[in-house]
């Protein structure tokens, strides 16, 4: 597992109910994917982060309980903190990846990444664009 940068409010170690199908995820995009170092690097800082936030705040059990909706408060607290819609969007494609992989593994039999969807950006009439972040239906 990569060495993860821990915020203050969040505890350090992950509880093995979080960690082991993200290990199981990792070991098969490396493997049987062929993921690149950069992109197995990113989906895991991407899904520790979120496995952490979920822990801090005790709303979800591991992947296996955690819903669409704690996964848009997870993204909601990250753009509160300015991320970009870049980053956004590629931590939810990262949950999108582990959701995926969790049902094709029968570790799930639901898609708890099906009502989300990524930030998108409109034009307004004086030429900038504005984004409009939704991420449920």
């Amino acid at each position: 597992m990569v060495e993860i940068p821990n915020s203050s409010n969040q505890p350090t170690e992950l509880a093995e109910i979080w960690l082991e199908p993200l290990d199981a995820f990792i070991a098969f995009l490396e493997l049987e994917k062929g993921s690149s170092k950069h992109t197995v690097q990113g989906y895991e800082t991407d899904l520790v982060q979120c496995a952490r936030h979920q822990q801090n705040k005790k709303v979800c059990a591991g992947w296996h309980d955690i819903q669409s909706h704690h996964v848009a408060d997870w993204l909601q607290s990250l753009s509160e903190a300015e991320y970009s819609v870049a980053s956004l969007a590629r931590k939810l494609s990262a949950a999108k990846a582990m959701a995926a992989f969790l049902i094709k593994d029968r570790r799930r039999s639901d898609d708890f990444s099906e009502l989300l969807s990524a930030p998108k950006f409109y034009a307004t009439y004086q030429g900038y664009y504005q984004v409009y972040r939704c991420w449920l239906f």
